[in-house]
């Protein structure tokens, strides 16, 4: 049997990415086991599947956790499940989702993850966002 797959690695671990996007992801119980081991498969810490939203029957649960000040804890702040997740066009739902994740980091910015610097070009003439 043929799997295509990806593996990649982050923070110390790596995984294993199988596209459930193209085709369905029929594998049993021991063949994943088989697939995450070191010695008999390709080995990985974690085995990753990426599904259509709609098979899966899942809903999205907004969840946003801030740092307390002087860094005593967390908040976490659950919204409302939304109903209406997933559309039939997914293109509309990435845009949905985005637009949510824009308005949470404006609502307080200074809890964003900064650190990664993704924004690293800036128009001609506007200052740098990390300098």
């Amino acid at each position: 049997m043929r799997l295509p797959f990806t593996k990649m690695q982050g923070a110390g671990n790596d995984f294993v990415v199988l596209d459930g996007l193209r085709a369905p992801i029929t594998l049993t119980p021991a063949q994943i086991r088989r697939l995450g081991d070191r010695r008999l498969g390709v080995g990985a810490d974690q085995i990753l599947a990426v599904e259509p939203a709609r098979s899966l029957k899942m809903s999205v649960q907004p969840v946003v956790t801030e740092i307390l000040p002087g860094g005593r804890g967390y908040r976490v702040r659950f919204g409302p499940p939304w109903t209406d997740w997933p559309t039939d066009d997914p293109v509309a739902d990435a845009r949905r989702m985005n637009a949510w994740i824009e308005a949470e980091v404006r609502r307080n910015p200074a809890q964003y993850l900064w650190v990664h610097k993704r924004f690293k070009t800036r128009p001609p003439g506007e200052p740098g966002f990390y300098d």
